[in-house]
């Protein structure tokens, strides 16, 4: 209901600025009404995506994950990722709890109206908010990024994963690039970073290149296991900060929002 709303005054709020005519929209009759409808617009956004955080709370455990039913995705969560609810962060992996009161509520709508347009039953999300490892995008409160390990959608399911996971089908793999298109291709995503391709759209920082992390680790000389074993120092010796940034998106499709 709230979103047939939302969705019909965006499509007034499309036709009003398609039919503007040298700038006479903003200085006319139609001004005081396009204030009205982006303010109302802007009310019901952040009710659905406090619905969304409601239901991303209201998790249940299922064997090793704790799971989600947010507008009918299921959001899995494994217990490799996320440590019981607890009343402090402690050390370790996050708490469950901390993890989705933390997240900026922004960036689980684009998980979620991104992976309901493209009909997913079910995403794997190994990160959301978390304290350590330190991020520039996950640590600070709320968190604008979000992990993505798989997408599921009929039977066929995707890892975003070339490390650990073999070749995979002609179908996983067109679910991935479905994926990843619709992710960075929403206004509202900054970055998009998995396995496969880099792109970031933030000003002063903009790229759009293939994931080469395999061939940065073999010109440097280096196996995958002597990375993972070498200190902070030690990569930040060898490595240049886009390489390391490749090596350590081997596993996952990360997304960021636009701080706005």
């Amino acid at each position: 209901m709230l979103k047939s709303e939302r969705n019909e005054i965006r499509d007034e709020i499309r036709d009003i600025l398609n039919s503007q005519v040298d700038g006479q929209v903003y200085g006319g009759i139609a001004a005081p009404r396009l204030t009205e409808l982006i303010n109302h617009e802007r009310i019901l956004t952040n009710q659905i995506e406090t619905i969304y955080y409601e239901q991303l709370r209201d998790y249940r455990v299922e064997g090793n994950y704790y799971v989600s039913n947010v507008d009918g995705v299921e959001i899995k969560m494994s217990k490799s990722n996320f440590r019981p609810p607890a009343k402090m962060v402690g050390k370790g992996n996050t708490p469950i709890n901390f993890a989705i009161e933390r997240l900026d509520r922004r960036a689980l709508a684009v998980l979620i109206e991104n992976s309901r347009s493209l009909n997913l039953d079910s995403v794997g999300v190994s990160s959301l908010w978390r304290e350590k490892p330190y991020s520039k995008v996950h640590t600070p409160i709320p968190s604008r990024g979000i992990d993505i390990v798989a997408a599921t959608r009929d039977g066929v399911t995707v890892y975003l994963n070339n490390s650990k996971v073999g070749q995979q089908s002609q179908a996983a793999m067109a679910l991935r690039n479905e994926v990843y298109n619709s992710m960075v291709n929403d206004s509202r995503v900054s970055q998009a970073l998995d396995p496969w391709y880099f792109r970031s759209k933030v000003v002063g920082n903009i790229y759009n290149e293939p994931n080469t992390w395999q061939n940065e680790l073999d010109t440097a000389g280096y196996t995958l296991n002597e990375y993972i074993g070498m200190s902070d120092t030690q990569r930040k010796d060898l490595f240049t900060p886009m390489q390391i940034r490749m090596i350590e998106h081997r596993h996952h499709l990360h997304i960021t929002i636009f701080n706005y």
